[in-house]
């Protein structure tokens, strides 16, 4: 009889591990969740918070991106008029308008590229010029000044000269 007393006992222990072990389980399943849950909100707000600080620094260097943007314009409105200049000055231009489009280029700012069918989204129509061809409504005739972006943000549309079919 003691060996069978023996056998319920160790029956009894080898249960009871047996729940402590699922419990075990249980809480280390429930620990590495919650882990899960807490890591994925960590990284949403870090996302969160590096598009806070890209959006402040975008708001702060905005008055000056459009300085040098102004800059830009009247460098290209030099560039493109005839002056009676040597060509050593028009090269220095083209030098400083490429060179201040590169500083822009490292902050973030590119142009936009240029579409030959008007798009609202991106260009800002300040002429309208009327055509005879059907198939020449909303083309852009001509672009009068670069439009430019900050990442995903329009700094300044593309002003441009957009034919209408009448």
């Amino acid at each position: 009889m003691q060996e069978d007393e023996r056998i319920d006992r160790l029956i009894n222990l080898v249960s009871q591990s047996n729940i402590e072990l699922a419990n075990l389980k249980q809480i280390i399943e429930n620990r590495l969740s919650y882990d899960k849950v807490k890591e994925d909100a960590f990284e949403r707000l870090y996302g969160e918070l590096e598009d806070l600080k890209k959006n402040a620094f975008f708001e702060r260097s905005r008055p000056l991106f459009i300085d040098l943007i102004l800059l830009f314009d009247r460098l290209e409105n030099y560039r493109q008029t005839d002056i009676e200049e040597s060509s050593q000055f028009t090269h220095l231009l083209k030098s400083f308008t490429e060179e201040l489009l590169e500083i822009l280029c490292r902050q973030g700012i590119d142009i936009i590229a240029s579409s030959k069918t008007f798009d609202p989204t991106i260009q800002r129509a300040i002429k309208i010029e009327i055509t005879s061809e059907k198939e020449e409504d909303n083309k852009v005739s001509e672009v009068i000044r670069k439009g430019f972006r900050y990442f995903d943000n329009i700094l300044r549309p593309e002003e441009i000269i957009v034919k209408k079919f009448k």
